[in-house]
């Protein structure tokens, strides 16, 4: 049995700051009125996230290899509402944590000889995320939760060797 594992923690965080002037100009009034009002908005996200990858056991092909992990998005959203160019009254927000995990298993590799086959790996995922809402004041939205199974192959060469031939047909009458 093969024992190596590697813990990691990621952390990210963004933010952006948008300071700016919109101007609509009705122009169905005689003389054309425009209308000038300041905005500024802040978005802004964390991700905080941790796993655990290693290779379990050998396979044929090499060692079967596994990711698993889990980890919370949180997003912030505070400015102009998109919908009607009104600076919001409070802050929008959405928070997901989420697990996931992953088996990479190599089947097939060049060193074993195996005809019309250099290399194949079948890999199988999932990731769960639960969304969240995280509003103030609460508008009430459900945004649910979904899972993602991922299913994949990959690396699949096959080795096809083209060969010219003659050959002379025979007629039986």
């Amino acid at each position: 049995i093969v024992s190596h594992y590697t813990p990691r923690v990621f952390a990210s965080y963004a933010e952006i700051d948008t300071d700016g002037i919109i101007s609509l100009t009705a122009f169905n009034l005689v003389p054309p009125v425009p209308t000038d009002s300041d905005f500024n908005s802040r978005n802004s996200q964390l991700d905080l996230a941790a796993n655990l990858s290693g290779a379990l056991f050998p396979l044929p092909g090499g060692d079967l290899r596994f990711s698993v992990g889990a980890g919370v998005l949180e997003e912030e959203y505070r400015g102009v509402n998109p919908n009607s160019n009104a600076q919001t009254a409070g802050t929008l927000g959405r928070r997901s944590p989420y697990v996931f995990g992953e088996i990479f298993a190599p089947l097939v590799r060049p060193g074993q000889g195996i005809p019309l086959m250099r290399n194949l790996s079948v890999s199988l995922a999932a990731r769960y995320t639960d969304y969240q809402e995280t509003s103030e004041p609460d508008y009430g939205f459900d945004f649910g939760s979904s899972t993602d199974p991922k299913l994949g192959t990959g690396g699949a060469e096959v080795r096809v060797r083209v060969e010219r031939m003659w050959s002379r047909r025979l007629i039986m009458r």
